[in-house]
């Protein structure tokens, strides 16, 4: 037996929403757990499950928050590969979700997919931006990663709203702090003097209990060309600290060689440096069950 022949639905959702239908459960546990494995295998092998993303689509319509959420996570797993794979609408809807980690995915998924392709209209840039004061802290840094997405790929996209993301630069969240740091570094490459408008915000971060919100805001003020003197990090002698001294240096002298390659890094390292910062935890359930339990009391 193929690997294709093992996961049914993949077959199915090629065929259409109503052979999908027809392939799956009709319990809701043992239909998320057929979804599990098509996210599984996004995950394993993503240009396996693109060409099944549009008939995949209709599950987001599910009853179950479970299959809804570990849907909008096979489009993710695939956005991270092949943004340009990954049809959007279904993920624009997925943003009015009940389920907050369901829009947490979506948003995330949609910044991948601006990224790549350069796709940013106002109308999902203004999503985003909400999401920043209307979200709860589990998905809220989804979206502040996403607008690092669209500010690395589509610096246009967000020339206008600089103060939007300075205003949630002090953000409980450290992920949120460093992904807005991060869009407003790459927002001042572009349009200096969009982010000049906002730097006694980013002062205020130069001494963030982070590194690298503080690296990241020290960035953005030397590529405006805001004269600052940023703090210098103790030497701990761990990337972090070296992230943010490195920045700071910049941001008192902010030479030519060292903007471009702060600037290569940015562009090329942000995920890496994302992923030292932290990211939640998340289920793959509804809210209210114990890490690692779904539905009925069933694992996932």
């Amino acid at each position: 037996m193929t690997d294709e022949e093992s996961t049914p639905p993949l077959l199915a959702a090629r065929e259409g929403p109503d052979r999908l239908a027809a392939a799956l459960p009709a319990a809701p546990d043992a239909r998320a757990d057929t979804i599990r494995a098509v996210r599984d295998r996004a995950e394993a092998d993503p240009a396996s499950v693109a060409d099944a993303l549009p008939g995949l689509a209709v599950l987001f319509d599910d009853e179950a928050d479970t299959v809804r959420l570990l849907t909008a996570k096979t489009f993710l797993a695939v956005a991270e590969a092949d943004p340009t794979a990954v049809p959007t609408e279904p993920l624009r809807a997925a943003l009015d979700d009940e389920f907050y980690y369901v829009r947490g995915r979506a948003a995330q998924a949609l910044g991948r997919v601006a990224r790549a392709t350069g796709g940013a209209d106002p109308t999902l840039v203004a999503r985003l931006l909400n999401g920043l004061s209307l979200e709860r802290e589990e998905s809220r840094e989804r979206y502040a990663g996403a607008l690092a997405d669209v500010a690395l790929g589509v610096p246009d996209a967000l020339r206008t709203v600089s103060p939007d993301l300075a205003d949630s630069l002090g953000d409980g969240d450290v992920r949120v702090r460093y992904h807005l740091a991060t869009a407003l570094a790459a927002l001042a490459v572009a349009h200096p003097g969009r982010v000049e408008a906002v730097a006694d915000r980013l002062r205020e971060r130069l001494e963030d209990e982070d590194p690298h919100v503080a690296g990241r805001a020290a960035e953005a003020l030397g590529y405006a060309g805001v004269d600052c003197d940023p703090p210098t990090p103790a030497e701990d002698g761990d990337d972090a600290h070296a992230f943010a001294a490195e920045r700071a240096a910049f941001a008192r002298d902010p030479d030519s060689s060292t903007r471009e390659r702060l600037g290569a890094d940015l562009r090329g390292g942000h995920d890496a440096v994302a992923e030292r910062v932290g990211v939640p935890d998340e289920p793959d359930g509804p809210p209210g069950l114990p890490p690692g339990v779904g539905p009925g009391g069933r694992p996932f």
